[in-house]
């Protein structure tokens, strides 16, 4: 077996927490004067983001499937018409067969 993976995983802390560390550090050392909202702005900021990322696709995926639902009743409700349209025609033609030959018995099928 080689030594060699093709996988990687980031196991650091990331940029958003060196961010904070950074901040934290600079507001415990007096060389910023900062509220301590904005220090940990980094935390709520990216949270709101990400927040924001996933209620658009939730919005998005929600959009397209009401779009998706009113296709295929618009499609239900097409085939329904049809199928009325095709009835009324095979009625139509079953009457007709029928007066066309009153003294016999009609043996109409499907």
């Amino acid at each position: 077996m080689s030594g060699n993976s093709s996988s990687s995983s980031s196991s650091g802390i990331g940029f958003v927490g060196l961010l904070t560390i950074l901040l934290v550090g600079l507001k415990l050392t007096h060389n910023i004067d900062w509220s301590w909202w904005w220090v940990s702005s980094p935390f709520w900021i990216s949270a709101l983001v990400g927040v924001a990322v996933v209620s658009t696709i939730f919005l998005v995926a929600a959009i397209l499937d009401l779009r998706r639902r009113r296709r295929e009743r618009a499609h239900r409700e097409r085939d329904r018409i049809e199928r009325e349209r095709h009835d009324a025609e095979r009625s139509e033609r079953i009457a007709k067969e029928r007066a066309a030959s009153p003294g016999t018995r009609w043996r109409g099928g499907l």
